[in-house]
This record gives structure tokens, C-alpha cells and sequence, in this order.
């Protein structure tokens, strides 16, 4: 098989995974996100985090989504990386609190946290949807891969600032089936919600 060729078998078979069958409980601390995350990202040829609280949150300056960005950009982006990385994708609700033209804000502060994958040239976007009348919530909180998808149920934020309460999540590898489902969700032309902000970062 050709050193890009990497399936969901690679991930399945890295002990973090391996050792609880396809579901692990997560310390939501650095040191839990990146024992989690690094056999998963680390030969992703793509990589969507889907999370609504993203944009306002760093908007606001909290630190915990920030902290889990840096998580992502160190996981994916390893020295001997053995396939390139070709997409990030950023997927959050559009807080009426953000006015249209601080997303760039927004922006500077997620470039900020990940210098590696920006350094890479890899392809970034963020989009930011509201719900529509009668549609679903845009609640579930998921890293999606070229591989694999992770349910993350309370959230991609990181708590180990002085004064937080870190506490477990549990995390779960969903099959191809979901995956492919939860990716139509999030694609313009077949989504479930509507598209606010659409930006190439």
C-alpha cells in the first residue's frame, strides 16, 4: 500500500484506540486531547472540527478553545509526516454577537494558535451557520478526518487553567456511514443549517 494510503485500520490499530475498542475516555486537558488526537491527525490528508461554540468563544479571548487548536496544529503536522495535509475545516454556529466584519478577529487569533498548519499552505476555511426555522440544532461537537470521524460530546475545549474543573468526555470512533453523513451536513450545497460566513484563511 502506498505511504499515503492510510486507512481507518491505521487508527484502529494505534494503541490509544486499540486498547478500548473504538471509544476512549478523554481528559480534557493538552496532554489528554494530543494522546488522542495525534494517531488520528497525524496522516489525515483532511481534517474538519465542528464545535458551534469556536467563533464566539475566541472571539470573546477564552483561552480553551485556543489551547485546543494548538492541540490540533502540533498533532497534524509531525516531522515525518507521511502524506501531505490538504484541507483544515472549521466548522462553528454565527453568534448574533460577532458583527460580520470581526470575523477577522477571528481569524488572526485561529492563525495565531496554529502556525504549523498555516506554515504548511494548506487550504483553510471557516464556515459559520445558524440554524434554520424547524431544522436541527447545531450542537454535536465532532473532528472529522479523511479516515475517520470522533464524537466529542462535551465539546473541543481544553480545561486546565487555574480555577477549572478539567473532568473526562468520552469520545467514540463513528463508522464511514456517519462520517459521510455528518460531512453532507456540513457541505454548502446539501447542508441542514445555513451558511453565514463562508472565509479562506
Amino acid at each position: 500500500r502506498p505511504a499515503c494510503a492510510i486507512g481507518l485500520e491505521d487508527v484502529l490499530l494505534a494503541p490509544f484506540w486499540n486498547e478500548r475498542n473504538q471509544s476512549r475516555r478523554v481528559p480534557r486537558t493538552r496532554a489528554g486531547f494530543e494522546a488522542a488526537l495525534t494517531p488520528v491527525l497525524n496522516t489525515a490528508r483532511s481534517i474538519i472540527l465542528i464545535d458551534p461554540h469556536i467563533a464566539i468563544r475566541v472571539y470573546r479571548g477564552n483561552i480553551e478553545f485556543l489551547e485546543m487548536l494548538s492541540v490540533v496544529d502540533k498533532c497534524a503536522s509531525p516531522d515525518n509526516r507521511r502524506c501531505p495535509l490538504s484541507l483544515l475545516e472549521i466548522h462553528t454556529e454565527d453568534a448574533p454577537e460577532i458583527p460580520a466584519a470581526e470575523y477577522a478577529k477571528v481569524i488572526r487569533d485561529i492563525r495565531r494558535a496554529m502556525p504549523r498548519i498555516c506554515a504548511l499552505g494548506v487550504k483553510r476555511v471557516l464556515r459559520a451557520w445558524q440554524e434554520k426555522p424547524n431544522g436541527p440544532p447545531l450542537h454535536n461537537r465532532r473532528i472529522i478526518t479523511n479516515q475517520t470521524a470522533i464524537s466529542c460530546p462535551w465539546g473541543l475545549d481544553i480545561h486546565e487553567q487555574p480555577g477549572h474543573a478539567p473532568g473526562d468526555d468520552e469520545w467514540a470512533l463513528l463508522d464511514n456511514t456517519i462520517r459521510n453523513a455528518i460531512w453532507q451536513d456540513f457541505q454548502p450545497n446539501t447542508s441542514l443549517y445555513d451558511l453565514r460566513q463562508d472565509l479562506v484563511w
